[in-house]
C-alpha cells in the first residue's frame, strides 16, 4: 500500500519490516544454511523479531482490509513452511 493514511504509517511500517522478516525466514527454510543449531538460531531470532513486531501493532483494522489478510495469508503460509522445515 502506497501512502497509507497518517494514522496508520507506523503500523505499516511495522507490517512492511514483519512482510521482511517473513521473506527472510522463507528464504532460510528454503535454502538452510550453517549447522542445525545455527540454523536453528537464525529461525528463534526472526520468529521472535516477528512476535514482537506484530505485537507492537497492536490496533484494530477493519475485518475486511485486503492488506490485512494479505498479510496474515502471507504469514501463515510462511508459519507453514517453517514447521514443514521443522518436522523435516
Amino acid at each position: 500500500m502506497d501512502n497509507p493514511p497518517s494514522k496508520y504509517e507506523k503500523v505499516h511500517d511495522k507490517f512492511l519490516a514483519i512482510y521482511k522478516n517473513l521473506n527472510k525466514l522463507k528464504n532460510l527454510c528454503n535454502s538452510p544454511e550453517g549447522s542445525l543449531q545455527s540454523f536453528s538460531s537464525n529461525v528463534n531470532n526472526m520468529l521472535s523479531d516477528i512476535q514482537s513486531d506484530l505485537k507492537e501493532t497492536d490496533l484494530t483494522i477493519e475485518s475486511d482490509s485486503k492488506m490485512m489478510s494479505k498479510y496474515i495469508d502471507e504469514f501463515t503460509e510462511s508459519l507453514e513452511t517453517i514447521r514443514k522445515v521443522q518436522k523435516d
